[in-house]
């Protein structure tokens, strides 16, 4: 809505400064800087920076030490995000599945849920729809597990393609 055309039009003209606050983060406060990074990710796609996006939070993850899981696997995944939005499939797989990993052992179903949709779309490009529907099929059940609806409506989503391609099979 109106909210976010003002929200993008303010991180717009603030990106020299939020550019700036990461390159601090990164020598002062390293948590800090990876959640700059994870909360400037909607700006970054909305507005079509991909590549800044992917790099900044690429140079965040490979130079702090992050020890809260829950941060860490959210960086990979927003990695893997702007991974399949450049058609970067092997570096998706890898960033999603550390992040998917961390988030197991932590217990994050809904990090879950959205990791296995990010590599249940990597497997449907990739022409892999009986991968994709077992990847969909579990972040199904995780997300009626949890009550997720926007997780559950995604995945529903998701798994619609794969189907189809499959037909009667």
């Amino acid at each position: 809505g109106m909210k976010q055309l003002e929200w993008l039009s303010l991180m717009s003209s603030e990106q020299d400064n939020i550019r700036g606050n990461i390159q601090w983060a990164i020598k002062n406060n390293p948590e800090d800087a990876v959640r700059i990074v994870i909360n400037a990710y909607d700006f970054w796609n909305y507005k079509g920076y991909l590549k800044e996006g992917f790099d900044t939070s690429l140079k965040v993850l490979n130079s702090v030490e992050i020890s809260d899981k829950k941060l860490k696997a959210d960086l990979l995944l927003k990695i893997a995000i702007f991974c399949y939005e450049q058609g970067k499939f092997p570096e998706l797989e890898k960033f999603s599945d550390e992040a998917l990993n961390l988030f197991r052992e932590i217990d994050d179903k809904l990090g879950i849920v959205e990791t296995l949709n990010e590599l249940g779309q990597k497997s449907f490009i990739e022409m892999e729809s009986v991968k994709a529907v077992k990847l969909y099929e579990e972040a199904l059940e995780l997300s009626k597990e949890i009550n997720a609806k926007e997780g559950l409506a995604t995945t529903l989503y998701n798994l619609s393609f794969p189907v189809n391609n499959l037909g009667d099979k």
